[in-house]
């Protein structure tokens, strides 16, 4: 697998390569926005750790033309008191974040959950197409359509939608899709799954009606009639 490194701090960034490169990952660093872009761009990557505060372009403008091109997953590397910046990262498409100072052991469990999950085998043989309301959801392609266009997501927000999918009208508590879609931890702030809802209710939405459906106080369910 390889990841690709977007991160200023030198100390920082050459400790990321280290780890990731004994964890056996294949590893690149880029040191400023310009480059990490044109790298994120131009060479197959499985994975972008992203620094949001960067030199000559900001994480954020990186996040948004990435994912214009790639559905790779993004994992964000913000400081302890950017909480507003992080809720924008995400809502530009990153995946996940990690907070600095974090803990090199829990970041490399991270990164091989993101990529298990998102590069991981191919569905298992219960995972079969799913069709409702004119909405189209392929396991197998990882392909989503709506009334016939494609609707163009993120791995983490086809996990999500297929999984609340594959049960309509059950409702799935935050720790239980935190844990199932992300493998957080029991007791997980919610604020990364909020964020991927509201996304995905902006990308589902038609004429005022979205298939996701929040229960309050117990969590998500998604609601529609099988095709």
């Amino acid at each position: 697998m390889h990841i690709l490194v977007i991160e200023d701090d030198p100390t920082l960034s050459n400790m990321l390569q280290l780890y990731l490169d004994k964890a056996g990952y294949r590893v690149t660093v880029a040191r400023d926005g310009a480059s990490g872009l044109a790298a994120a761009l131009s060479m197959p990557v499985d994975l972008i750790m992203l620094d949001l505060m960067l030199p000559q372009l900001d994480g954020w403008a990186i996040c948004a033309r990435v994912r214009e091109r790639s559905a790779v997953p993004i994992l964000l590397l913000t400081a302890l008191d950017q909480e507003a910046q992080k809720v924008q990262g995400l809502d530009l498409g990153a995946d996940d974040y990690v907070t600095k100072p974090f803990n090199m052991a829990e970041l490399l469990a991270r990164v091989r959950a993101m990529l298990r999950r998102n590069w991981g085998p191919a569905p298992a043989a219960g995972e079969t197409t799913l069709i409702f309301d004119g909405l189209r959801l392929d396991p197998v392609s990882r392909i989503v359509e709506l009334n016939g266009s494609r609707v163009d997501l993120t791995p983490k927000e086809f996990d999500l939608l297929y999984l609340l999918a594959s049960e309509p009208g059950k409702v799935f508590s935050r720790d239980e899709l935190l844990q199932r879609v992300w493998q957080y931890p029991v007791g997980t702030d919610p604020r990364t799954l909020h964020t991927h809802i509201l996304r995905l209710r902006r990308k589902l939405e038609v004429e005022g009606r979205t298939f996701l459906q929040t229960v309050w106080g117990v969590g998500f369910k998604f609601e529609a009639t099988a095709s």
